[in-house]
């Protein structure tokens, strides 16, 4: 495996690979009681109880899996398929049953793909042909295409519902989605090679995170398009998720190994936490009590205690983790591991 992280499986052997805001939801009362934790790998998706962190299905799926989001309402994870054969789509898997109930073809190379805070659309980028697919989630099918710019690799909805951010990391840009029209309306320059891109809770910044290994995150001011700091962190970073309550920003930095920590009130690094090889993407649960990354070279998944922030339990995955994406609970389920918001 090449510390790069081999962006096209088996395509992706010399460019960098892209990272998911993870999701982050408000939850619903018709959410399941149960929270798991969806680990994409290469050709499986793995289902870990985050109650107990043990693997409690696996889902087979073709190869070149990449990227997942679930649905605020915790019924629907979708999963991006690159390449060729079975590629170029979108497996849409029941959370209830964790069967593949029907396949959404999007554009070339569709790496991550975010959920819109009301459920009702799928936003995918597809780096090899420069466009943004928007899925209805009512009927699974592609009700919009938006041309981007260079190789799209990551796309977050901000919590307000009203913008969508594009991470394009041969552009150097973020491209800016009105969600009311799917159509872009700002391009913003930002550090090089953009590779992940995240909404504060509040929706008032947005963050990427530049794989290059001297760049580190980029601050926008999401009302204005401007950009107003940066933050040095470990080396490539590659992953971005905020706690639900907006005071702690996570990043995965892939050639470091390593977690940072970061105030946002002051965009800073408060912490470093050691964590597996290569980590990417992180998700957290819906209380903000821990983070969980996938490790793309050491094929496992590191769980933070946001508390303390150390890493408190490694769960074996499949082979090649990229993502993790969290399904979100019942908010009145007295034992849900979502019950107690921080």
């Amino acid at each position: 495996m090449d510390v790069v992280h081999q962006m096209f499986y088996p395509r992706w052997l010399t460019v960098f690979a892209g990272a998911l805001m993870a999701l982050s939801s408000t939850g619903a009362w018709g959410a399941p009681k149960n929270q798991n934790a969806y680990v994409v790998n290469i050709d499986t998706v793995s289902v870990i109880d985050t109650k107990t962190n043990k693997i409690v299905a696996t889902i087979q799926g073709p190869d070149e899996l990449v990227g997942a989001a679930v649905t605020p309402d915790g019924s629907t994870v979708y999963v991006t398929v690159d390449g060729f054969g079975a590629g170029n789509s979108v497996l849409v898997i029941d959370a209830a049953t964790n069967q593949i109930k029907t396949t959404v073809t999007v554009g070339f190379g569709p790496i991550f793909d975010a959920v819109s805070p009301d459920g009702k659309k799928v936003y995918v980028v597809n780096d090899a042909d420069n466009t943004t697919s928007v899925i209805d989630t009512a009927s699974n099918t592609v009700v919009a295409t938006i041309p981007v710019q260079q190789f799209p690799t990551a796309v977050a909805v901000a919590p307000n519902g009203k913008r969508a951010y594009v991470a394009n990391t041969f552009s150097n840009s973020v491209s800016v989605i009105d969600t009311s029209t799917d159509s872009v309306v700002d391009t913003i320059s930002v550090a090089q090679l953009p590779i992940a891109v995240i909404v504060s809770p509040d929706s008032r910044h947005t963050y990427t995170a530049s794989f290059s290994d001297t760049d580190g995150i980029t601050v926008i001011d999401s009302a204005s398009d401007t950009v107003t700091g940066s933050i040095v962190v470990g080396l490539s970073p590659d992953g971005l998720v905020f706690t639900p309550n907006g005071e702690k920003l996570y990043c995965t930095n892939n050639h470091s190994g390593t977690v940072s920590v970061i105030n946002p009130e002051t965009n800073t690094v408060v912490s470093t936490i050691p964590v597996g090889t290569n980590p990417i993407t992180p998700a957290i649960t819906q209380n903000g009590r821990r983070v969980y990354l996938a490790n793309l070279g050491s094929n496992d998944v590191s769980v933070i205690d946001v508390a303390t922030d150390t890493l408190t339990t490694t769960i074996p995955a499949g082979q090649r983790p990229t993502t993790v994406a969290i399904q979100p609970t019942r908010n009145d389920d007295p034992s849900s591991d979502s019950t107690a918001q921080q």
